[in-house]
């Protein structure tokens, strides 16, 4: 039971550390080349967030003899933590409420930026086929 929980914290990790780039700035041309969503890597951050919670949560109740019952609260209450993060990333690879975008992203959004971007981003010009 360790062994897959690491490897779920691994990837998570990275999941959580490519979306937090993101988040910081970091590959703001994936907004606007139409490959994904501005939102998207935001989701990835949310679901890398929650399956690295999972993981802990994972790791902590594998662990040999009986939990006492505020530890058995603490890990109840990360595993809410996780669904909820899991929940919010699920949504977040289409769409996220203002509040939860990063201040680059808002600013880019209502300055009416990502169509006037995107067209410059674009491969193919108009009436060109694949």
């Amino acid at each position: 039971m360790i062994a897959p929980a690491l490897v779920g914290a691994v990837c998570s990790l990275a999941l959580l550390t490519s979306g937090a780039l993101y988040a910081a700035g970091f590959a703001r041309v994936l907004a606007v080349t139409g490959v994904f969503g501005p939102y998207t890597p935001l989701g990835v951050l949310w679901l890398g967030a929650g399956g690295l919670l999972g993981s802990v949560v994972a790791l902590l109740s594998s662990s040999p003899g009986r939990l006492s019952p505020p530890a058995a609260v603490g890990l109840g209450a990360l595993f809410v933590a996780a669904v909820l993060c899991w929940a919010v990333g699920l949504v977040g690879l289409v769409w996220l409420p203002r509040f939860l975008r990063p201040a680059w992203l808002r600013t880019w959004v209502d300055a009416g930026r990502p169509e006037a971007e995107a067209a410059r981003w674009r491969p193919l010009r108009r009436g060109t086929r694949w």
